[in-house]
């Protein structure tokens, strides 16, 4: 599933109980909660070929560490 997919899968679910704005709030919450379970669950590196952000797959977001 690609971000992009992911975001407007939790978008529509939220839009459902909550107006459009709180909705998309809550799609964005929902994204970034996503990648930061997957930071610390999912080894893997970087992926070495630039692709637009709403192209890559959900777990394949990596933040970069904070040291």
């Amino acid at each position: 599933m690609t971000v992009s997919d992911f975001w407007h899968q939790a978008f529509l679910a939220a839009l459902h109980r909550v107006p459009a704005e709180r909705a998309r709030e809550e799609a964005d919450l929902a994204v970034s909660t996503a990648i930061e379970h997957w930071q610390t669950t999912h080894n893997g590196g970087m992926q070495a070929v630039w692709t637009p952000l709403a192209k890559l797959d959900i777990t394949d977001i990596r933040r970069q560490s904070d040291s």
